[in-house]
């Protein structure tokens, strides 16, 4: 798939996306200010930890919000694969507030644990952590809900970030009653406890998006059913290097692919739509899937190289392709030579068209797959072009069909790709 044929993302979910964040940064920015202020009033060290977290809450609820936005770019010139790590570079980011929140809650809680205070009053904190706790888990599932309806990473992490909020809020609402009730160091610890949890989380969450950075596969364990279905179209061989990388939402693959030598060449491009199909049914997150056609290997090469007498492998080249009265076909298994036969050359005698009943013997008659030679005219050279068959140079100073095969094994001779006239 080229970047012509791609129509680049469908921006109206990330739209949808956008507006999910856009309203979590909004509530963010409300719990932070309740929370905090009726920290200070009264004196809970849990409370005020969560308030910082949801601080953080507000700048990560943002980064996804630009994630998703950049995420929704048409792909470009400069960008082919588009935009779509903008979403991965956003969940990076949002990691490490993640993580600075943690270490924030720990330090403040480390640091009064050896004068803990007493919660004052009653019914404002105990409110707020229980508002809090509600509002995130409200949050959570819708983000969980929209993310997996556009299929966004970074919704869906910031959706599980919003449930974490919610098992914090309920961590902070025991740690303020303790603390109401005379035993506020169980609060501290339970904001410990907290940053604990919180960090930790966003380890996991840096590491995976690292990952994806790096282009690790997000799903080496299935590259063997991806082949599977691959080697069940007709005409495919074998499917080997498989790559697959995620792209914020998004999976792309390449790999390789060998076509039958049955297959005709002009039906290589339906059997790649036929592959990427299947695979696309197989695994949905696929957005395209670059496929590297090759032809199958033989496991026979016959060169032929022409020759004025017929001696074996011993054989005498000729310097004329067309007039020479012989071809030495030489078969070829895994570098090793297993066979060695004559083919009467009928252009030697003929008067006109030598050289394409030179071909002809050469290709209906032996199904030669190289030639050696020195001085084949243009109409022979497009008739071998247009049936695979590959035309090396006679190297200098050979003499001897053995000399040249030798050399062809090792692959010293110099392929002809285009017609040069002598």
């Amino acid at each position: 798939m080229s970047i012509d044929d791609y129509a680049g993302p469908d921006r109206s979910k990330y739209v949808k996306g956008e507006k999910v964040e856009k309203t979590s940064a909004l509530l963010m920015v409300f719990l932070a200010i309740m929370k905090g202020s009726i920290a200070l009033l009264s004196s809970s060290v849990a409370l005020m930890a969560d308030a910082i977290n949801s601080l953080a809450d507000i700048f990560a609820s943002i980064m996804v919000w630009s994630g998703l936005r950049l995420a929704g770019r048409d792909p470009n010139d400069r960008f082919p694969y588009g935009y779509y790590r903008g979403e991965t570079l956003a969940s990076f980011v949002v990691a490490i507030m993640i993580i600075i929140a943690g270490a924030g809650i720990a330090w403040q809680s480390a640091s009064s644990i050896t004068e803990p205070t007493q919660i004052i009053g009653t019914a404002l904190p105990i409110g707020a952590a229980l508002t809090s706790a509600i509002i995130y888990f409200i949050l959570s599932k819708y983000k969980l809900k929209v993310g997996n309806e556009i299929g966004s990473p970074s919704l869906i992490a910031d959706s599980k970030h919003s449930m974490l909020d919610v098992y914090a809020g309920i961590l902070v609402l025991a740690g303020v009653v303790f603390s109401i009730i005379g035993y506020p160091i169980i609060e501290i610890f339970v904001a410990l406890l907290l940053a604990a949890y919180i960090m930790k989380e966003g380890v996991v969450l840096m590491r995976d998006s690292a990952l994806s950075l790096m282009d690790a596969s997000p799903i080496p364990e299935r590259h063997a059913e991806i082949r599977r279905v691959a080697e069940g179209v007709y005409g495919v061989v074998d499917v080997h290097n498989i790559k697959v990388r995620v792209s914020g939402s998004v999976y792309f693959c390449e790999m390789h692919a060998t076509m039958s030598k049955e297959m005709p060449l002009d039906h290589a491009h339906a059997l790649t739509d036929e592959m990427e199909a299947l695979l696309k049914q197989l695994i949905p997150e696929l957005e395209s899937v670059m496929i590297h056609m090759e032809p199958e290997k033989k496991k026979i090469l016959r060169v032929a190289v022409p020759v004025s007498t017929y001696e074996g492998i011993s054989s005498r080249v000729s310097q004329h392709f067309a007039k020479a009265p012989y071809f030495c076909v030489v078969e070829i298994v895994e570098k090793t030579v297993i066979a060695v036969e004559s083919v009467e050359n009928p252009g030697s005698t003929a008067d006109k068209k030598r050289g394409l009943l030179a071909v002809e013997s050469l290709i209906a008659g032996k199904g030669a797959d190289a030639v050696v030679a020195a001085d084949i005219g243009r109409g022979a050279f497009s008739v071998f072009r247009s049936e695979l068959v590959a035309v090396y140079e006679l190297p200098e100073g050979r003499s001897d069909v053995e000399s040249i095969i030798k050399s062809f094994i090792q692959g010293e001779l110099k392929r002809i790709t285009e017609f040069k006239q002598h």
